[in-house]
């Protein structure tokens, strides 16, 4: 028997407010049978939002070729003001251009964990200002790490998760800004610390490895165990030398699941719970199209207890948010 706790339905009800779903709304969901289509159906019931749940819609087997190319699809998508989508990954939505859509992510199960808040959003467009003025994004640590992202000609991608305007999509949960670098702009090193995350693995790194990075590239892996091992065959499995490019450099800024820092965290081992917490750093290498570097998949790495600084102005200091993109004290779990 499925229970909705009154605090996951308080807090996707208060998202779907966020996203202006309301009475007036015409809301088409798209939702799969499980606890968290049934806890969105609760959710927009309590909207009283004008709302056609399509439960027959699969995912195309390639993963690749947009929903909503069906005719009777199109017109139904075309006819909402809000799209919510709940059938997760992989394939994208071919969204009508006036149509707002909200992706619920498999965390949302447990919305409570991460109440939306109105701030989140403000301080995801602070956070991105703050990127994109910078001449230089660094990375750095009291273990050793010291990275310059030079970030022109970057490109600087986020999700506050609220689609405001028509056209716009977001997920729920969310949080984030992300800096993908042009070619020629990263240079230093990276020291991966025992409770880091190799998501490419699914495990924790268990013993510190150094990253030499040069003119992009990763140039030296050291370390003589078996985290740095799983690292280096993880990058050689492409057998090309853009494996070893930097790909992306993320900070989640997500309060969600507040708590003080735990060395090996399992939650960090989910990509986006880790793409999502507050004063997470998480850097890719493989694929990077800004930077003309074309690759089968990336290797991302989490890395919490960072410090961030865009120029001269901290984002995050030993993983902890500061400045204006802090998070407002409302905003934490209760």
């Amino acid at each position: 028997m499925l229970v909705i706790t009154w605090e996951a339905l308080d807090a996707l009800s208060h998202q779907f407010e966020l996203c202006g779903i309301g009475p007036r709304s015409r809301v088409i969901a798209l939702l799969q049978d499980g606890p968290l289509a049934e806890l969105a159906r609760a959710a927009l019931a309590r909207s009283r939002a004008d709302v056609l749940d399509v439960r027959s819609v699969h995912r195309p087997d390639d993963g690749q070729a947009p929903l909503g190319r069906n005719p009777l699809l199109h017109s139904l998508l075309a006819s909402a003001d809000v799209i919510v989508d709940g059938l997760g990954e992989p394939a994208p939505i071919a969204v009508p251009v006036h149509a707002r859509l909200l992706r619920l992510q498999p965390p949302a199960v447990d919305a409570h964990r991460w109440p939306p808040h109105a701030n989140l959003g403000h301080r995801v467009d602070r956070a991105v200002e703050h990127v994109e003025k910078a001449k230089v994004l660094y990375l750095g640590d009291r273990h050793g790490t010291s990275l310059e992202v030079r970030v022109d000609g970057a490109l600087v991608d986020s999700d506050g998760g609220r689609p405001a305007e028509d056209g716009d999509a977001a997920a729920f949960p969310s949080g984030w800004v992300r800096l993908t670098p042009a070619k020629a702009c990263v240079d230093g090193q990276v020291v991966l610390m025992p409770g880091d995350v190799n998501l490419a693995r699914g495990a924790h790194i268990d013993a510190p490895i150094r990253l030499e990075i040069r003119n992009d590239l990763i140039t030296t892996i050291d370390g003589d165990h078996a985290s740095a091992d799983v690292l280096r065959a993880l990058l050689e499995r492409f057998d090309r030398a853009d494996a070893y490019g930097a790909a992306h450099l993320g900070l989640g800024l997500n309060p969600g699941c507040a708590r003080p820092p735990r060395l090996f965290d399992d939650e960090l081992l989910d990509p986006i719970v880790s793409q999502l917490r507050a004063g997470v750093v998480t850097l890719a290498f493989g694929e990077n199209l800004v930077a003309d570097r074309p690759c089968p998949g990336v290797t991302e790495l989490v890395l919490p207890g960072r410090t961030v600084v865009a120029d001269t102005t901290a984002l995050s200091v030993e993983g902890e948010l500061v400045g204006d993109v802090a998070p407002d004290v409302y905003e934490a779990p209760g």
